[in-house]
């Protein structure tokens, strides 16, 4: 992996997802890593796209082959990030649980982790709750000790405006993508 891994996480309905897609839209040479998943797809979502839909059976047999860099059960569901997610030259942003994120940088040393945090639990349950998500009381009772985590992320991004925080989260992609470069450069100027 050549790029910067953006871990992006957050509560159940912080608008992680929404986020994401909007900022791969707006900067060139970010890539949304496909993550797996055994929960069933929710309306307009589409396996490959959005995630990678598989049965328990069928994630438990990718753990026990390594397939997973990192996997976590949380909401009743497991999550997972496939090994080649990572296998692109581009900086990728990954939509993580939060202990993912939190496990995933101590195993990626290019990793920059940003926290979404929604404007109230009120906010991030409606949300949830539109989504008509089966296992809603799981994404809600889960919500303190996630917002708790924040304290452990690079960045906090208080979602109350949508746009105000695409252009947060941009600025600090490009903030990184900077950062990397001028090390880049200095690297190379130093080894002549």
């Amino acid at each position: 992996m050549a790029g910067t891994i953006f871990l992006i996480a957050g509560p159940s309905g912080s608008g992680k997802t929404t986020l994401t897609q909007e900022l791969v839209c707006r900067i060139s040479r970010l890539a949304k890593a496909v993550t797996v998943t055994t929960r069933q797809p929710r309306p307009g979502e589409v396996s490959g796209v959005d995630y990678y839909f598989v049965s328990t059976e069928r994630f438990r047999e990718m753990q026990a082959n390594g397939e997973l860099i990192e996997s976590d059960f949380i909401y009743n569901e497991y999550y997972g990030v496939p090994r080649t997610a990572l296998d692109r030259a581009c900086d990728m942003a990954i939509v993580i649980t939060v202990d993912g994120a939190l496990t995933l940088r101590r195993q990626e040393p290019n990793t920059l982790s940003l926290f979404i945090l929604p404007t109230s639990l009120e906010a991030a349950s409606a949300r949830v709750a539109a989504r008509r998500c089966p296992n809603e009381e799981f994404r809600v009772r889960r919500y303190e000790a996630e917002v708790l985590a924040a304290r452990h992320f690079d960045h906090v991004i208080l979602n109350q405006d949508f746009q105000q925080s695409v252009r947060q989260m941009e600025t600090i992609i490009l903030a990184q993508r900077g950062a990397r470069q001028y090390s880049t450069q200095t690297k190379a100027t130093t080894l002549r």
